[in-house]
C-alpha cells in the first residue's frame, strides 16, 4: 500500500513533465522562429540600403561619393552631388519601391492561396493588366486621373478585370473557393489575354 502511494507522485510528475513538454518545444520553436526572422529583416534590410547608397555610382559618368558628401563644395558647383541626388538616386529609390510593391504582392497573392507557385502571371491578372495597357496605347486615350497617364489606369483596371473573371470561373466550378480553385481557373483567361495581344499588335 504504501509503494503504492509512493509511486503516485512519480507518476504525477511524469505526466505533469511529459505534458509541459510541447510547451517547452513550442516556445523554442517560436523564439528560433523570432530570431530567424529578426535575423532576415536586418540582413537583407541593411543588403537594401547599402544597394540604394552604391547603385547610384553606377552609370555612364563616374563619380565619387566622398565628392557627393562633401558639404564644403558648393552644391550648384559640385557635380557629383547633382548626378547622385537629382539624376540617379530618386530613380534607385522609385526602383526600390517598384521591387517591394511587386514583393508585396507576390506575398499576398501566395498568402491568400496557401500556395508557394500562386503569383500574378499564374492567376492571369498580369495578363489582364497587359492587355488593359495594350488598349489604352493604341487606341490613343487621353483620360488622366490627375498626374497619372491613361495607361497605368487601363492597367489597374485590367488587371482588376482579369481578377474579377478568375475569380467567377473558380466560383463557378467549386461553390465553396478553395486555396486551388482560383490557380487553376488563371490558366484559362491567359492564351485569351496572349491572343488579344498579338491581335493589338
Amino acid at each position: 500500500m504504501s509503494q503504492s502511494t509512493a509511486a503516485r507522485p512519480h507518476a504525477s510528475l511524469a505526466s505533469s513533465s511529459e505534458q509541459s513538454r510541447p510547451k517547452r518545444d513550442a516556445r523554442r520553436v517560436a523564439a528560433a522562429t523570432k530570431v530567424r526572422v529578426l535575423s532576415t529583416v536586418v540582413g537583407f534590410g541593411a543588403l537594401a540600403f547599402l544597394t540604394c547608397l552604391l547603385a547610384p555610382l553606377v552609370g555612364s559618368t563616374n563619380i565619387s561619393l566622398v565628392r557627393a558628401f562633401d558639404r564644403s563644395i558648393p552644391f550648384t558647383d559640385n557635380v557629383d552631388a547633382q548626378i547622385f541626388f537629382i539624376a540617379r538616386l530618386p530613380r534607385v529609390f522609385a526602383g526600390a519601391l517598384v521591387g517591394a510593391g511587386l514583393a508585396s504582392a507576390g506575398v499576398v497573392f501566395q498568402a491568400l492561396l496557401r500556395n508557394p507557385l500562386a503569383d500574378p502571371f499564374t492567376l492571369g491578372v498580369s495578363g489582364g493588366a497587359s492587355v488593359g495597357a495594350m488598349l489604352a496605347i493604341t487606341s490613343g486615350l487621353s483620360l488622366a486621373f490627375g498626374p497619372v497617364s491613361p495607361v497605368p489606369l487601363a492597367s489597374l483596371a485590367g488587371a482588376a478585370g482579369a481578377a474579377f473573371i478568375v475569380y467567377r470561373l473558380a466560383e463557378t466550378a467549386r461553390p465553396a473557393l478553395s486555396a486551388s480553385g482560383p490557380l487553376l481557373a488563371g490558366g484559362t483567361p491567359h492564351p485569351l489575354f496572349s491572343a488579344v495581344l498579338i491581335l493589338l499588335r
